[in-house]
């Protein structure tokens, strides 16, 4: 959809949903655009996209990542707020004069003595990015060195954000000796991937909110942490399973604080190992 603009597929889809996500849209163009678009679940492909300057009548100078080292507006929130071109384009942002490109950025006021130290780091990161006349802006995708998207590189920028954090807990829920459906579970808890009614609601499947509520407590929405941890049924589990164990803890209220929790609440392998399978 960023690169083919004039095939026929996407302008059906751009007539039929317009960038938008009415409630009678499909299930498969729900989870798409919630997959890769929308904060919390999404937003993950924004990581591996940079746009290539072209004539630079496309892309805003501020707002898009067009310099592959991130989005002008964050890196140089200061400067921002004094430009007034905060809505330009790059092509906006300056001028030609005798087949050179020369940027023109201007400023509310003087700029004061640590603001003049930003403006030259600025300039110093855009001097190296000129426009081209008659060639249209495109999208690269970074994370390939041809710069085309392929579903390895996305697979691989996916599983490096969700294994990272998760480093510690993730190799030691490989070596448990537990039954295949209960470490299923454990793992779709600890990347959030149960269908809660929170996640429901997310994805449209549940459209009322009233719809979302414990149906154990009736006192709050139905998400992950509550299901397993927060909701006081799940609470009450929890407090038995620790006067068992001679525990004395504060009850992490998230899945993965909860298996950390359990895992440095002892020392010797012979424990650890059985904490772990808790």
């Amino acid at each position: 959809m960023l690169k083919e603009r004039d095939s026929l597929w996407y302008k059906i889809l751009k007539t039929k949903y317009n960038d938008m996500v009415p409630s009678t849209t499909s299930c498969w163009w729900k989870d798409l655009h919630s997959l890769c678009f929308e904060e919390g679940g999404g937003q993950w492909i924004e990581g591996g996209l940079c746009r290539k300057i072209g004539e630079g009548n496309e892309v805003n100078f501020w707002h898009v990542n067009w310099l592959s080292s991130g989005i002008l507006k964050e890196k140089f929130w200061r400067l921002f707020n004094l430009s007034v071109q905060q809505n330009y384009t790059v092509k906006e942002m300056g001028r030609w004069s005798n087949g050179s490109w020369i940027w023109e950025l201007l400023w509310q006021r003087p700029f004061l003595h640590r603001e003049v130290d930003m403006m030259d780091e600025l300039m110093n990161i855009i001097a190296n990015h000129s426009l081209t006349e008659g060639t249209p802006d495109s999208w690269v995708w970074t994370k390939e060195e041809g710069g085309s998207y392929s579903v390895k590189s996305a697979y691989d920028l996916l599983q490096r954000d969700v294994l990272e954090p998760l480093d510690k807990v993730y190799q030691n829920l490989c070596s448990i000796k537990a039954p295949s459906n209960v470490m299923c579970l454990a793992w779709k808890v600890l990347l959030n991937r149960i269908q809660s009614k929170e996640n429901l609601k997310r994805k449209g499947i549940i459209q009322d909110t009233s719809q979302t509520t414990c149906p154990f407590c009736l006192a709050a929405v139905e998400s992950t942490s509550h299901l397993f941890f927060t909701c006081p049924k799940s609470w009450q589990v929890w407090i038995s399973v620790y006067r068992r164990l001679g525990i004395s803890v504060v009850s992490p209220e998230e899945g993965r604080a909860h298996m950390l929790m359990f895992l440095d609440s002892c020392c010797a392998r012979d424990r650890k190992s059985g904490m772990s399978f808790i």
